[in-house]
């Protein structure tokens, strides 16, 4: 098992009864069909660890739910588990996020909002320690979908792209440009036969709207409600 796990990738897929429950299955790389890894269904986001054979994990997926500062029922926590031994262990436990745990040598990187400013931002926990600190230090966005590939983490966070270094800790801004040819600012030739007939109906009806305004109605109006007033004076 311990030389099969690092050839292959995981993939995560929800059963069709029940898409709170996720199965975790290990992808051949080279190409194949799925087999599902022995754990139980209770699996969100995912990480392999460096010995191969173990994998950090949330076991509830919310990750597409707009909740903010959220302390409840489905709270995520981050546990490891050992496929060779079966061990299951705990090791965060702040009552709010904690989730797309990322593993880095002796590092579990993971997002949580448990900073003073409730924010989501990107937390380490030491494996031989078990010590958990702040890493980045955003107040006024939260950090979305946090992925490690080599020796880095990239991140998004208010509208744009960061990159974690490691192990150096580093972030740095990545510059974003996408080219765009202005298809819709370009001289065209359009259709404009429904707009111009809505102009049409709606100049029409202020028309008659101001017509009937300044007419007999409106007059007739204007004395009825003047006779109300002076019976309304001579009642009192």
């Amino acid at each position: 098992m311990d030389a099969g796990f690092p050839q292959r990738r995981l993939s995560v897929q929800a059963r069709s009864w029940n898409s709170w429950i996720q199965n975790l299955y290990a992808v051949p790389v080279a190409g194949g069909m799925p087999t599902p890894l022995p754990i139980d269904g209770a699996v969100g986001l995912a990480t392999f660890g460096p010995d191969g054979h173990s994998i950090a994990y949330n076991r509830i997926f919310r990750n597409f739910r707009t909740w903010k500062r959220y302390n409840g029922g489905l709270a995520q926590q981050v546990f490891t588990y050992d496929f060779n031994s079966h061990a299951l262990k705990q090791l965060t436990n702040w009552s709010g996020t904690n989730t797309s745990p990322m593993w880095y040598g002796a590092r579990i990187y993971y997002l949580s909002d448990q900073d003073a400013h409730r924010r989501a931002n990107i937390w380490v926990l030491d494996t031989d320690t078990k010590q958990t600190r702040q890493v980045t230090h955003f107040n006024d966005y939260d950090i979305d979908f946090p992925a490690l590939g080599g020796d880095a983490i990239a991140f998004q966070q208010g509208g744009k792209l960061y990159r974690l270094d490691l192990p150096s800790e580093h972030i740095e801004e990545v510059p974003l440009t996408i080219p765009d040819d202005g298809p819709r600012m370009r001289a065209r030739v359009a259709n404009v036969k429904s707009e111009i007939a809505q102009s049409i109906r709606r100049a029409r009806w202020i028309s008659r709207w101001r017509r009937t305004a300044s007419g007999p109605y409106s007059r007739r109006a204007a004395i009825s409600s003047a006779c109300r007033q002076k019976m309304a004076r001579r009642a009192i």
